[in-house]
């Protein structure tokens, strides 16, 4: 008797162990159990593709090729990467076109070195016809702090890759932002928050020399964002054939929590402009949840507008306000845990399509699409405008949704993929290795019975 016990003990032990260790792997797989970003202890490092007609690039950093939300890094001509989070100190570089090895390096090896709390793009430059190709490092947290920039600006980057233009002015609100970028180089601006109109490149020095002459657009910059924009290929010619440009997704130094509070004071300014979501933030607040959106994550945040919740049947938002526990499970439905920085949320890459199902912290399916509008299905409802925000800690802010998200359940066969599938403080697996283990103890117990009764 004493050694059929000993013997369901190693047993329970050993499946115990094996279901901890496909759990773990599991979460490994998922992102989970990487480390969380950090923007005081890390560095942040992405690559920009601007020679012009060159094929897709993978990117090796320190000879691999990192994995987010089960998307391997790659580039294309006229893109921009995620960026990565890595130690300070140096580390390898290396661009080769898509399924080569390192042997057929377009760019690199190359020892990048970065300082923790900095963001680093890496330009490749050149042009297609040449045998060898350069690299623009540029420390996006000094060249800001070199023209004063605040959390609160707007800043721009412009890098200039076409040859045949020594310089380029950026034009906006009829005034050059961006004054004689040189070929080769970059310079930083600090762009005015709000409304303008009249945004052109032209040759440096030339105003009427366009390099879009059908282009006068105008817009909005909201505050505390940075994006980045390089020009590739030759001049004299035409955009489109002979060279072209490609800009960045947003990104801002600030948390989540502090970036909606500009927004807020912002649209209270310049009306549409900037996103209101005064009630959301006072949802988060009242729900206790305002330092996990501040400080936790990374995770995917659709934050309805105040539009979105006044369009609430009558009494719904006083009720969720007066029951703190229903307010935190309705605010969990628009969360998703883990790192999903752009080009994350697909099945395919650069179709510009959102494509993919990802977890909410309650454990529920949110199933993400493009509208015919462009703007963003969730859960085949139209949530209103796409737009989207890298902000501190890895979180992608969603701040336009026009939608609040109420309950739904999964179709089936429904496929959930990708990082965040965590609804708690525990793996997503751990729940079932308890369940396992609780049968298995129940089953020994069984038996030691039936051996007593022998």
């Amino acid at each position: 008797m004493h050694s059929i016990r000993g013997l369901l003990r190693l047993v329970l032990l050993g499946v115990v162990l094996v279901a901890l260790a496909v759990t773990t792997t599991s979460a490994r797989a998922a992102g989970a159990a990487q480390a969380a970003p950090n923007d005081a202890t890390q560095a942040r490092l992405r690559v920009s593709q601007c020679v012009y007609g060159e094929p897709e690039m993978d990117i090796y950093l320190n000879g691999q090729i990192p994995v987010d939300a089960d998307i391997p890094l790659a580039v294309r001509q006229g893109d921009v990467t995620r960026y990565e989070y890595l130690a300070p100190g140096t580390h390898s570089l290396v661009v080769v076109p898509n399924g080569q090895d390192l042997s057929k390096a377009f760019l690199g090896p190359l020892d990048v070195t970065l300082a923790a709390g900095h963001r680093y793009t890496v330009v490749a430059l050149g042009q297609k016809d040449e045998p060898s190709h350069q690299a623009l490092v540029i420390d996006e947290t000094a060249a800001a702090a070199a023209i004063g920039a605040g959390p609160l600006d707007f800043v721009h980057f412009m890098v200039n890759n076409i040859r045949g233009l020594a310089g380029l002015d950026f034009y906006q609100g009829g005034i050059v932002r961006d004054a004689n970028v040189p070929y080769g180089g970059f310079k930083a601006a600090r762009w005015p928050v709000g409304w303008w109109k009249g945004l052109k490149v032209t040759v440096a020095g030339a105003p009427d020399q366009p390099l879009d002459p059908g282009f006068d657009g105008d817009g909005y910059n909201p505050p505390a964002l940075s994006t980045l924009d390089c020009f590739g290929g030759t001049y004299p010619g035409t955009i489109g054939q002979d060279f072209d440009t490609h800009t960045s997704a947003n990104t801002s130094p600030l948390n989540a929590v502090d970036l909606l509070q500009a927004f807020n004071a912002e649209a209270g300014k310049s009306g549409k402009g900037s996103p209101s979501n005064n009630t959301f933030l006072a949802a988060v607040q009242a729900a206790g949840l305002t330092d996990l959106l501040a400080h936790g994550g990374p995770y995917i945040i659709f934050a309805p507008t105040d539009e979105a919740f006044a369009a609430l049947p009558k009494g719904t938002l006083d009720a969720l306000m007066a029951d703190k526990q229903a307010l935190g499970a309705f605010l969990r439905r628009h969360i998703v845990a883990g790192y999903y920085p752009p080009l994350t949320l697909v099945k395919v890459k650069y179709v510009g399509r959102f494509d993919r199902t990802v977890t909410n912290l309650l454990g529920e399916p949110v199933v993400l699409a493009t509208a015919s509008d462009d703007g963003l299905l969730i859960n085949g409802e139209n949530a209103g405008s796409s737009d989207s925000v890298m902000v501190a800690g890895g979180t992608r802010l969603f701040p336009w949704i026009g939608k609040v998200l109420l309950p739904t359940t999964a179709a089936p066969g429904m496929p959930v993929t990708g990082a965040g599938t965590a609804a708690g403080p525990f793996p997503a697996g751990l729940p079932v290795v308890i369940l396992a283990t609780l049968a298995l103890l129940l089953a020994g117990s069984l038996l030691r019975r039936r051996v007593a009764q022998r």
